[in-house]
């Protein structure tokens, strides 16, 4: 079998994840980089930091261009995430003299945990409505939409830290539609909305052994990020996220809604 059972063909019958799954890909993740890249380089450009005609090509070249994740394992260890997608980024593109003003004094890590609150807030959007859907027959997880509606509060922002990005951050923030914030939340309050979600419906159906596999993962992998946040929400935040979407799927599927 596969390593996760949320990338199994063999498996995608027994743990449904609906929509949610092509949030956690890794094309997803690149898209949403390039996004954030290229909307930092519009505004740039308006606001006259690196020339307008550069902005417009990394603008649209960004939404265009096609990136595939296996190209960026080499470069990955070494330069992280980000860094890799906007060198692949600048290759493809075949043009250096504009190129040479992507990501400009952007942090990269910023940019990344932007990239990454796009999808998440993609994610609360899809658990709204299964929730939503859930309520009136599910009455453990009713408190869940409260408690959905307060992690998108903390964790759904945009933050650019440093003097140079100050000036892009509220024109990039409008453009993605995202409340500005100083600094950018941990998504650690998202991940424990899940681990309620999944142990929630387990309580609802006990006999249905899928529902408690699913409780099971959240609740030791959320535990394992909760002591160890940044480290471990890169590797676990997927499997964390696709195992709540996974058991609304199911409770909808065997009539919960």
């Amino acid at each position: 079998m596969a390593a996760s059972v949320f990338d199994s063909p063999l498996y995608a019958k027994s743990f449904p994840c609906g929509d949610a799954r092509q949030l956690f890909t890794d094309s997803a993740a690149v898209r949403a980089v390039l996004l954030v890249a290229g909307t930092a380089a519009k505004a740039q450009g308006e606001l006259g930091l690196i020339p307008q005609d550069s902005a417009f090509f990394i603008h649209r070249s960004a939404m265009e261009v096609q990136i595939d994740p296996a190209g960026l394992a080499q470069a990955l260890p070494s330069k992280g995430f980000a860094p890799a997608v906007l060198e692949a980024f600048e290759k493809a593109m075949e043009s250096p003299e504009h190129a040479k003003f992507i990501g400009f004094e952007v942090d990269l890590i910023a940019l990344e945990a932007i990239a990454l609150t796009l999808r998440l807030r993609q994610y609360l959007s899809y658990c709204a409505g299964k929730l939503d859907a859930l309520q009136p027959t599910c009455p453990t997880v009713a408190t869940r939409l409260d408690e959905l509606k307060t992690a998108k509060d903390v964790c759904i922002g945009f933050a650019f830290p440093g003097d140079a990005d100050a000036q892009v951050a509220p024109a990039v923030a409008a453009a993605l539609n995202l409340p500005l914030k100083d600094a950018m939340p941990s998504p650690l309050p998202i991940l424990h909305l899940c681990a309620n979600i999944s142990a929630d419906l387990a309580q609802d159906a006990p006999d249905h052994p899928t529902l408690r596999q699913l409780a099971g993962l959240t609740r030791g992998l959320f535990a394992a990020t909760e002591d160890a946040p940044s480290l471990m929400e890169p590797v676990t935040l997927p499997q964390i996220c696709l195992a709540a979407a996974s058991s609304l799927e199911i409770a909808i599927a065997n009539g919960q809604a």
